[in-house]
């Protein structure tokens, strides 16, 4: 696992599906040993559980999309605020995934959500892609108005 890692370098974030915690955990902390961070994916449906967030050594924690649907329902925004809460509580950043309009992603920032992704703010990319962009923005700010991106 090190040599590829060094090989390849530590990209970021690794996201990790695991099923079976108590074979992985060790692996988990050899990848943070090696300063890579670990996301809990898709925190709050499924297998993403506060149980969860307690065994592994997880340095992200990315809040499900499914709870950004239906926003004038005033639940979800509490349990968005009460995750994003949960994250800040436990020192992990929280990013919201599937941002997909401007309307959302004014109420995460209105609830204090300082990380988000979804294809209101960029379209997932390749590698490659990425390299390309990058040289061609030259570390840029993103404007306010993102309705011109």
């Amino acid at each position: 696992m090190a040599s590829i890692l060094a090989l390849n370098g530590c990209p970021g974030l690794v996201d990790h599906y695991i099923e079976t915690p108590a074979v992985s955990l060790d692996n988990l902390l050899q990848l943070r040993e090696l300063g890579c961070g670990l996301a809990i994916d898709d925190f709050g449906s499924g297998h993403s559980t506060l149980q969860r967030l307690l065994e592994l050594p997880f340095t992200e924690l990315k809040l499900d999309a499914s709870f950004l649907s239906q926003l004038e329902d005033p639940r979800r925004r509490v349990v968005i605020e009460s995750a994003l809460a949960l994250g800040r509580a436990l020192n992990i950043p929280a990013v919201a995934e599937g941002v997909e309009t401007a309307e959302q992603l004014k109420l995460l920032e209105s609830l204090g959500c300082e990380r988000a992704q979804g294809f209101y703010l960029g379209r997932p990319l390749l590698g490659a892609e990425v390299s390309c962009l990058l040289q061609k923005v030259e570390c840029q700010t993103i404007p306010a108005d993102r309705s011109a991106l």
